[in-house]
């Protein structure tokens, strides 16, 4: 079989009769964007925890390299060292390990004013397009995505200034698309790279800006994931599963992200909170098995799913 040159569907289908190369695989191409995949850090982090329960030493070290990294988890200098071990991996890597180089992102054509002579000048103006905004929030995107986030939040930062001016009507916005929109997917960006970076103060301070859960609900798992780190106190955990469960059916989870939801709502519960509003913590099993059937990995291994 040639795993390298195999299609996505060909691989999955190996999944499921748990062929660890095919596992590794595609969890390689989720998390290094192989032969220009994709990345999607949740889809690599579920392949790689298939591939750790049969002891493969590719997934060790796929799973060493996303704590390592703080790609998709919380950054785990502790933890990654002990996936590298299990790798045969003796020395920690310092840097994030070589991925191949992204495609060049399109910059955003900034129109040019005329100059007396009725040409054009080399002085380009401020964004005033939703295309444009569109195309800056698309490369912070992608920054952050390689994680460039020096790069992404320079982008994101970028994106506030211009927003800004629009609303100091400076100049004219052009477009459908409401200029909020784009503030607040630079204030998530800037949330999440806090997160990433385990600066969970930069986290707090753009997590809580008008708008953000909202548009962006699964930063609220993320948030009860910060408490727990920090063993935040009671009264912060019963703050967090209030949130969770005011979110849970937020339109704009994606599965995955649901599934993350009702395993830390069941995680919660088992641990008393939610006691006011009726929950008792054998009633965790129905959280964790909503969050199985989203595909949660964590939910499906406690309930002693194969």
């Amino acid at each position: 079989m040639d795993y390298i040159n195999a299609t996505d569907s060909e691989l999955e289908q190996l999944v499921q009769q748990k062929d660890i190369n095919a596992i590794c695989e595609l969890g390689e191409r989720y998390l290094y964007g192989k032969n220009g995949h994709e990345k999607q850090y949740s889809l690599a982090y579920k392949m790689f925890h298939k591939g750790e329960k049969q002891g493969d030493k590719r997934a060790y070290k796929g799973l060493g390299d996303i704590y390592h990294n703080g790609w998709y988890m919380i950054k785990n200098e502790e933890l990654a060292k002990e996936y590298y071990q299990k790798a045969g991996i003796s020395v920690v890597p310092k840097d994030n390990p070589p991925q191949p180089q992204p495609q060049p992102q399109p910059q955003p054509q900034l129109q040019t004013q005329p100059s007396n002579g009725g040409g054009t000048s080399n002085r380009t103006s401020a964004v005033n397009t939703d295309t444009q905004l569109q195309s800056l929030l698309n490369t912070a995107k992608q920054q952050h995505n390689d994680s460039d986030y020096t790069g992404a939040s320079q982008s994101c930062m970028q994106i506030l200034q211009e927003v800004q001016r629009l609303r100091n009507n400076s100049m004219s916005y052009q477009g459908n698309a409401p200029i909020d929109k784009y503030e607040i997917d630079a204030y998530w960006l800037l949330a999440f790279i806090g997160y990433n970076t385990q600066n969970h103060q930069q986290f707090q301070d753009y997590i809580v800006r008008d708008g953000v859960l909202a548009l962006h609900p699964w930063g609220a798992y993320l948030q009860y994931v910060i408490h727990m780190m920090d063993n935040a106190a009671g009264s912060v955990l019963q703050s967090d599963f209030n949130t969770l469960l005011f979110i849970s059916n937020n339109q704009n989870l994606t599965m995955s992200e649901r599934g993350d939801v009702f395993a830390a709502i069941a995680d919660l519960i088992s641990k008393g909170h939610g006691k006011k509003e009726g929950y008792k913590p054998d009633q965790a099993v129905d959280f964790l098995q909503e969050a199985a059937n989203c595909g949660n990995e964590f939910a499906k291994e406690q309930l002693g799913y194969e």
